[in-house]
């Protein structure tokens, strides 16, 4: 068959041969499309070219996606998902990385100093409510603007289902430290 015949003209010719089953149809033409596949990979050449973004792993190379050359993988980023671990693409054909100030390049002038909520002012972690030592990376007002202003962090606190005063994770039992989700009474309001 030359490749000027179609998938449709292999059809009709079935078709004209008397299998009129479109289940007996789908069934011949699986094989043919089987059998022609077999005999492109059997007429494929050997050949060590790699498509773009197929590795070798015997050396260590891929093919670029864009730029179309292959190269080590040093020069590609890490990628666990794909098979080879390292992307499609090089590092020179990402594109360029975005100039973004670290955070400790700010304001701080101690790597122990946290931002306010209020955003105007870095202090030490003695300067926050409690709650700021379970996870510092939380933006919490600190002791002096809350009182300034009157704000309190509650929604970092508990509810106690009993006497339903929002408390510090402190003043629950560990079971409901480790599960916070479940319904556990405080420890003044357990009875003893």
């Amino acid at each position: 068959m030359s490749s000027a015949v179609s998938r449709d003209d292999v059809e009709s010719e079935i078709w004209r041969t008397g299998v009129k089953s479109p289940h007996r149809i789908k069934q011949l033409m699986n094989v043919i499309d089987a059998y022609a596949f077999g005999m492109v990979r059997a007429s494929k050449p050997e050949t060590n070219e790699l498509l773009p973004g197929e590795s070798d792993f015997a050396e260590r190379k891929t093919r670029c996606d864009k730029c179309m050359v292959v190269k080590d993988w040093k020069y590609f980023s890490a990628d666990l998902r794909v098979k080879s671990g390292h992307k499609s693409r090089c590092m020179a054909c990402c594109g360029p990385v975005r100039n973004v100030i670290p955070y400790s390049e700010g304001k701080r002038k101690h790597k122990d100093e946290y931002l306010c909520r209020k955003g105007e002012h870095y202090l030490p972690i003695g300067e926050f409510d409690i709650i700021k030592t379970y996870d510092r990376a939380k933006p919490i007002w600190c002791i002096k603007c809350m009182e300034t202003h009157g704000i309190q962090e509650d929604h970092l606190r508990w509810p106690c289902p009993v006497c339903h005063k929002r408390r510090l994770p402190d003043e629950f039992p560990k079971e409901k430290r480790l599960h916070s989700r479940r319904d556990v009474t405080c420890l003044i309001c357990k009875p003893q």
